[in-house]
């Protein structure tokens, strides 16, 4: 009896760790306001002044980039899978973007690993 009462323990607090976000969260207007990574490095919002995604109901995104000269404008798809975003490059091939931290009506926060620096975005809805 033990063993089963620990074990539907054991389940119920796994159910806890994997959290499921909702798109409907996720759709609108983004803006980054904060970038940091485990190095100790910081990176205020000014580094990406006007640079905003659009998130819309069809999975697809607008990335605009006012700052760059031939970019300013990125169309693309993402996709959620449980806590993770996933991106399509332009062959159509299915890339992780990064792990959903947490996600809300007003806030998201993206946690992306890259050769051991663990990079976290903080995104703030403005529309």
């Amino acid at each position: 009896m033990k063993k089963i009462t620990l074990y539907f323990l054991v389940l119920i607090l796994l159910s806890f760790t994997i959290q499921q976000f909702s798109e409907t969260n996720l759709s609108g207007k983004w803006k980054i306001i904060k970038v940091k990574n485990n190095t100790g490095s910081e990176i205020s919002a000014s580094a990406f002044s006007g640079e905003t995604f659009t998130y819309k109901k069809n999975n697809s995104i607008v990335h605009f980039n006012p700052q760059h000269p031939l970019y300013k404008e990125q169309t693309g798809k993402w996709e959620l899978v449980e806590n993770m975003i996933y991106h399509y490059d332009n062959e159509q091939e299915k890339n992780l973007f990064g792990k959903i931290i947490k996600l809300n009506d007003k806030e998201l926060i993206v946690e992306q690993t890259n050769d051991k620096i663990v990079t976290t975005i903080f995104y703030k809805k403005i529309k």
